[in-house]
């Protein structure tokens, strides 16, 4: 893989590839970093995630939340080495690319 993709979500699969190392998803920690890289730099509310997720009124959308981001950081260090991708502050989330350096991100969907 050149240094202008070294890191690809391949929707369609539910994978993470980063410098040839990929690691599976599951189709909601999928969905989280897709919506996660859709909104580069931005800090999304558990609410807003939520909607884009489930949609509206679902129970526990926190807690849900929690867990899949809890699974997703996981993965994404143990894919890239890098264990702040995903930032948490006063109940929001957001993507951190900065630990990629100039690796460029590419989200390829279904």
């Amino acid at each position: 893989m050149n240094a202008q993709s070294c890191f690809r979500l391949h929707a369609t699969f539910s994978e993470l590839e980063y410098n040839g190392s990929v690691v599976e998803l599951t189709p909601m920690e999928c969905a989280l970093l897709m919506a996660l890289l859709d909104a580069p730099e931005r800090n999304l509310t558990y609410a807003e995630l939520a909607a884009v997720l489930w949609g509206t009124g679902v129970s526990n959308a926190a807690g849900r939340i929690y867990v899949h981001t809890t699974n997703l950081r996981s993965k994404l260090q143990a894919c890239t080495g890098f264990s702040r991708l995903i930032r948490a502050r006063h109940g929001r989330l957001r993507f951190d690319p900065r630990p990629l350096g100039e690796c460029a991100i590419l989200a390829v969907r279904p």
